[in-house]
């Protein structure tokens, strides 16, 4: 019998593997958990900063805020407007330009129009060049313009509005305002029909249109975009404007046309624009981070063959979208697919900071143009970011969108409520036959209080000159310049913000020579 005698190494074996596979599989789980965990921790940290935004307001997200805009089209003064832009054919983006409206433009364009605009503009008080107001009455008489002004002028009487939005893609960025856009060269037609009513003594119209410019704006209603806004503004700012030269071209004017005018004015300058517009920044962001974060909407396929017009894509894109909206220092600089969540928190608590502040626009103005360079400068985020930081606390880089719109916003305030005052102090001129010498003169027969100036809290000034009076506003630098609101050759923007009122003597010069603007000097301001 054989004896087989095998000899084991009794060494322990290195099962390397199992060790790597160990450690891999503890890698995993870690990543996992610190996913898992930062997952809930970004939840718990937007849940938590939408408390005070669902308390401050129910209805905050945007399907709610489009949903209470929904309004009858009998009721809606942005179907009467649309009405009058797609029968004069100026909205360019969706019809083909009409001949009305290819004449209308080569009559803009024509040598010397901008220098005839300019010259009316700054000699309110100067009757219209017989050569150029030939020009004017040849296109506005020319079909379909009589119809689509008299249409126009039903906008006297709208008191709310809701223009259609048209988005191209799923996210709320992907945006194009064409109806409300053209609402601005309706109301730049209005305002030229008005030059020619007052040169044919027509008074009463001219004023009809100025009704109807503010209810272009009323037409815009509470729209939540900025691009809406600020045709309204503009709008405000022809409207005050036209009312001006139509006051300077004629002394009889109806006193209850003027006390209706008077109220739309008021009206007017107590909107709430400046929340409007955060509000639905804050609802139309974070229903396309929602997007976003779902995976439902690709990042990289933003406006890709979807959009009729040039858009810039991905990331870059929306870095640019939302630094005009939040400070550098409050958001993510690399936007890692990721930070959804801290995004969304983000937004909330800057966008409820920026309602308490626009709530205090006007009392906090001085103060906020005197220490910041941005007007929404919020804390880093951190829960105390509901209030404003000191002077040393880091400033924002980029502009706001919201600093930008609240100069002018308190700028569309100031001119409207001197505008009302206008209004006001001429009645006073009808009645008594001569222009007031003080506040003490109009109210409260004409006018209850006198407005106060966004720019300061202080009442806006009445100074009385050699050939009228002037009703203003000392302006977004708060210095007193004495009534300079006229604009110039060189600055469509004056000083100080207001309204001239001319001595009835002295209405309605006679035609002054126009002055070419210089090509080579910039706007002062």
């Amino acid at each position: 019998m054989t004896l087989n005698l095998e000899i084991r190494d009794m060494r322990p074996r290195h099962r390397t593997w199992r060790y790597l596979l160990a450690i891999l599989l503890l890698v995993v789980l870690i990543i996992t958990l610190t996913i898992t965990w930062s997952s809930w921790h970004d939840q718990a940290l937007y849940e938590e900063a939408i408390i005070p935004t669902n308390e401050l307001d129910a209805g905050w997200r945007w399907e709610d805020i489009q949903t209470g805009r929904k309004m009858a089209d009998e009721v809606n003064g942005a179907k009467i407007a649309t009405e009058a832009i797609y029968m004069l054919g100026i909205d360019e983006v969706y019809r083909p330009k009409s001949q009305w409206e290819v004449d209308y433009y080569k009559l803009l364009d024509s040598p010397g129009f901008e220098s005839f605009t300019t010259n009316v503009r700054i000699h309110p008080q100067a009757r219209i060049d017989p050569a150029k107001l030939k020009l004017l009455q040849s296109l506005l008489s020319s079909n379909p313009g009589p119809r689509a002004i008299e249409i126009a002028r039903r906008l006297y009487h709208a008191e709310h509005g809701c223009f259609q939005l048209n988005h191209y893609g799923p996210l709320l960025f992907q945006t194009l305002d064409s109806d409300v856009q053209s609402a601005r060269g309706l109301c730049s037609v209005l305002e030229y029909d008005s030059w020619i009513q007052c040169e044919v003594g027509q008074t009463d119209v001219a004023l009809v249109n100025v009704g109807a410019m503010l209810g272009i704006c009323r037409s815009i209603g509470d729209e939540s975009s900025d691009i809406c806004q600020y045709v309204r503004l503009a709008c405000d700012s022809v409207a005050s404007r036209n009312f001006q030269r139509v006051l300077a071209q004629s002394a009889d004017s109806s006193p209850e046309r003027l006390k209706q005018l008077q109220i739309a004015f008021q009206k007017e300058s107590s909107q709430p624009i400046l929340q409007w517009v955060i509000k639905g920044h804050r609802a139309a962001i974070d229903h396309d981070l929602t997007l976003l974060q779902s995976g439902k909407v690709s990042v990289t396929k933003w406006g890709l063959g979807t959009m009729p017009i040039r858009w810039e894509t991905g990331w870059k894109y929306l870095d640019k979208r939302l630094m005009e909206c939040f400070p550098r220092q409050m958001i993510d600089q690399e936007y890692a697919p990721s930070p959804w969540h801290i995004e969304r928190a983000a937004l909330h608590r800057y966008c409820n900071g920026a309602l308490l502040i626009a709530d205090q626009l006007e009392q906090k103005w001085p103060r906020l143009i005197r220490e910041y360079n941005d007007l929404m400068v919020l804390p880093n985020y951190v829960s105390e970011a509901l209030r404003v930081v000191d002077a040393s606390a880091p400033k924002s880089t980029h502009p706001s969108t919201f600093e930008k719109l609240s100069k002018a916003i308190l700028r569309a305030r100031a001119h409207t409520r001197c505008s009302a005052a206008a209004c006001a102090a001429e009645r006073f001129r009808i009645d008594s036959k001569r222009m007031p010498e003080k506040w003490q003169d109009v109210v409260p027969k004409y006018l209850d209080v006198v407005p106060i100036d966004p720019f300061n809290g202080q009442p806006i000034l009445l100074r009385r000159l050699a050939d009228g009076l002037v009703i203003y506003s000392v302006g977004p630098d708060g210095k007193d310049d004495l009534g300079d609101v006229l604009p110039t050759v060189n600055s469509e923007m004056s000083k100080d913000v207001g309204v001239r009122l001319w001595n009835v003597s002295n209405r309605r010069q006679p035609s002054l020579i126009e002055t070419e603007k210089p090509k080579d000097e910039k706007n002062e301001r």
